[in-house]
């Protein structure tokens, strides 16, 4: 499952020396992707009438949490994301090993094309967000788009950014260059 949401995390989140502001703005997080758990469970008891693409047991389901920016949610920040999804969880009488069943990650806009793309090229996503999140691999205290350039790697050296043929109007060649790197995609 997918949800998008036009949140943005606010600067304090990023810059306080306090706890308090990114706890804030990682719950506003944590209640889109407890939403999620919440549909997917009406989508899997087939509680939506007219389903257009059934559940089927068949199928590894996941959520994806797709915002306007990256997040950077690695290390302890996505540890405590964690926490508090479990917490939000049990308030609404939800069991935690749904977590297990139907893994999240929230990336940006950004990454999001990059895992189109990988699906497009036969990419399971369910099974990259669930080794992401393996609590017993060092990759699941990564950043999400890190650990899916490192494990990708050879699937995206084709990719090419989606608007590149926009890029010329929108950036400078030093930007462009900048930016096709940072994205790791082909310079030319």
């Amino acid at each position: 499952m997918i949800e998008c949401k036009t949140k943005r995390m606010a600067m304090s989140g990023y810059t306080s020396l306090e706890d308090e502001p990114l706890e804030e703005q990682l719950s506003k997080l944590a209640d889109a992707i407890v939403q999620t758990y919440q549909c997917y469970l009406i989508y899997r008891d087939i509680g939506y009438k007219n389903q257009v693409y059934p559940f089927s047991e068949q199928k590894s389901p996941a959520i994806c949490i797709v915002t306007l920016e990256k997040w950077y949610m690695f290390g302890q920040q996505l540890k405590s994301l964690i926490n508090i999804v479990k917490s939000k969880l049990i308030e609404k009488s939800i069991n935690i090993t749904i977590m297990a069943e139907v893994p999240f990650a929230v990336v940006g806009v950004d990454e999001f094309e990059r895992l189109a793309y990988l699906i497009s090229q036969g990419s399971d996503l369910s099974g990259l967000i669930k080794a992401h999140s393996n609590p017993s691999s060092d990759e699941s205290s990564w950043d999400f788009s890190v650990f899916i350039n490192a494990s990708q790697n050879n699937k995206l050296e084709n990719y090419d950014y989606i608007f590149k043929d926009k890029m010329d109007e929108v950036f400078t060649p030093g930007m462009q260059l900048s930016f096709k790197k940072a994205n790791n995609t082909t310079v030319n």
